[in-house]
């Protein structure tokens, strides 16, 4: 059996594992009895710095001879910190010939503990200038051990140990609750995915680590060894799966590298299947291909990032960034379990200070994410708000000009309602609205208002001897020349019915006014008279004695002093009853005259 001497050493903690004895026992029916009396089993020395039997159907031993060279007593604490081991027998045999023996381990309730403490913890007594002999005894539930670190250490120095580690780890679990708290408000503000997923990765792997260190089985479940071990399992399954849908979201998989979203989502899958071996607490069977598929699953993350990174992808760079620390903390932590690296508290603990560095990088990440979210939706703001104005001035321009346009559509039916679309004269609609307006004027302002009723003489001869069209033709001739002769600001023309035209003009000037009538009936008879003759001659007809194409008018001038006298034109159908009168009166004495009527007549 090896022999350990006791010795200030034992302050630092000692690896027991360089220092022990192992023996296979393929079939567990060996006992303590028959190992400790049979000197022919075959033992042989550990060469692990950390015992670590890994899968393994057998049942191990180990053994080792502690011996205090000094005069009195000395208490040891034998350290074995791995939380989830599953079944540890350990026999204490003292050179005073007095035996202790406790069995524990995470298939055991938590009371079985000799120790109440997270993880299996013994405390000997080596008598003076005396020995103890430790036969552990290790056992799997079904194949899977996990690493045992065995470690000796003094009493004192194993509190001042544990106190620290319960101190960090608690600030290490409250920190990722606050960071996991903080992502899911912050997803709840912004509705961005990959917050909610990182906060489902951040209670994942709170929940594993919690269990992991054995904090759960001491607090939260100590009667419950079953649930222990299946929390582990599923714990483990929704780390992979929730940090694998944070990376897809993150990084858009599913949209800047298709072909890695798809093989991610397969490897997801094959993890997701692990949920049912965990909870039926198949132990060994959910880690012997969750972890190679696990580290796959990994490797491709940090692949697909790395990838995307070399594109240019700033979340793939920032999601590095946040590996990395994770990376060098487990490189670390485990060069130290090979012995690689001397024992030392930031060592001890690199793999958490990684690991929380890595969180806090990625949130600071999401936080910078946030800030992305914030400055675009201001930007989407700002642009909508541009847009908006924008619209808005063109949906003002567009309304003025289909206003304008309505307007001048509007004005034109107007025009062309009120004008005669044969002559281009005013129409009979128009007369009226001019006339009554202007009588109005002319009652309020005192001016006299003249009314001149025209009429063609014998046209109906030009429509049946020379054609409509010919006779059209000619009332084209005489509103040009109505347009012609009276276009003052204060006179209009009319159209008033087939060959029926009429003048109102606010005069000063009767006389004038009848003067320019006369001029105006001459001139119309000489144009119209050449017109016929070319016209008789292209279709061969020969001219009527009568006058023909001649124009009789009527005239009446209203006067302010007579609107209210006896017989006067006290309203406008008097004015134009005078007018209408006088043109009879002119066709009556033979036609192609003007004829004035006072209102007094």
């Amino acid at each position: 059996m090896p022999v350990l001497g006791l010795d200030a050493a034992d302050a630092q903690g000692r690896p027991l594992g360089p220092a022990v004895e192992l023996l296979e026992d393929p079939d567990g029916a060996l006992s303590w009895e028959r190992v400790s009396s049979d000197p022919g089993l075959p033992w042989r020395r550990s060469d692990m710095q950390v015992l670590n039997f890994s899968f393994s159907d057998s049942t191990w031993w180990a053994r080792l001879r502690l011996d205090n060279p000094d005069d009195a007593a000395q208490e040891r604490a034998i350290e074995l910190a791995m939380p989830l081991h599953d079944d540890v027998l350990l026999t204490v045999r003292s050179s005073d010939g007095d035996v202790q023996q406790w069995r524990t381990g995470d298939r055991f309730p938590f009371a079985s503990r000799p120790v109440p403490y997270r993880y299996p913890l013994f405390k000997v007594r080596v008598p003076a200038r005396g020995h103890v002999e430790l036969w552990w005894r290790f056992a799997s539930h079904d194949g899977l051990y996990d690493a045992l670190p065995l470690t000796l250490w003094t009493l004192p120095a194993f509190t001042d140990k544990g106190f620290r580690e319960t101190l960090i780890l608690g600030a290490y679990f409250g920190a990722i609750g606050i960071l996991m708290l903080y992502m899911l408000a912050a997803g709840a503000l912004n509705r961005e995915a990959s917050f909610a997923w990182y906060a489902a990765y951040l209670g994942s792997f709170l929940l594993w680590n919690y269990s992991f260190t054995g904090f759960g089985f001491a607090t939260l479940w100590p009667s419950a060894p079953v649930f222990n071990n299946v929390i582990i399992g599923v714990s483990s399954v929704a780390i992979y799966l929730t940090l694998g849908r944070f990376t897809q979201v993150w990084l858009r998989t599913a949209a800047l590298a298709p072909w890695a979203d798809r093989w991610l989502r397969l490897l997801m899958v094959g993890i997701a299947l692990h949920a049912v071996p965990a909870v039926l607490d198949w132990y060994a069977a959910t880690f012997r291909t969750l972890i190679p598929l696990g580290v796959l699953f990994l490797i491709s993350l940090l692949a697909v990032a790395a990838r995307l990174a070399w594109r240019g992808v700033i979340e793939a760079r920032l999601y590095l960034i946040a590996w990395a620390f994770w990376v060098t903390g487990a490189l670390v932590y485990y060069a130290r379990v090979l012995g690689w690296l001397p024992s030392q508290p930031w060592v001890e603990y690199a793999l958490n200070i990684g690991s929380m560095l890595e969180m806090v990088t990625l949130a600071m990440m999401l936080s910078w994410r946030i800030h992305e979210l914030k400055s675009q939706a201001r930007g989407a703001q700002e642009a909508l708000l541009h847009e908006q104005r924008s619209h808005s001035a063109r949906l003002e321009s567009e309304v003025r000009e289909r206003t304008r346009a309505l307007q001048d559509a509007n004005a034109r039916l107007e025009e062309q309602a009120a004008t005669d679309p044969l002559t281009s004269l005013a129409n009979r609609r128009a007369f009226q609205t001019v006339a009554d307006r202007e009588w109005r004027r002319a009652v309020r302002e005192g001016q006299p208002l003249a009314l001149a009723l025209l009429d063609l003489d014998h046209f109906k001869w030009v429509n049946d001897a020379l054609g409509h069209p010919r006779g059209d033709e000619a009332l084209r001739l005489v509103g040009g020349l109505l347009r012609e002769w009276f276009r003052r600001g204060n006179e209009w023309c009319f159209r008033t019915g087939g060959e029926e035209f009429a003048v109102v003009a606010a005069v000063d000037d009767a006389d004038r006014l009848t003067e320019r009538l006369e001029a105006f009936r001459r001139t119309l008879d000489q144009q119209v008279s050449q017109w016929l003759e070319r016209a008789c001659r292209e279709v061969g007809v020969a001219l009527p004695d009568d006058a023909v194409g001649t124009v009789s008018i009527g005239v009446c001038v209203s006067a302010a002093a007579d609107r209210t006298a006896p017989g006067g034109t006290d309203d406008w159908a008097s004015l134009y009853r005078h007018a209408d009168e006088a043109l009879y009166a002119a066709k009556h004495a033979g036609r192609n005259r003007v004829i004035v009527t006072s209102p007094a007549v």
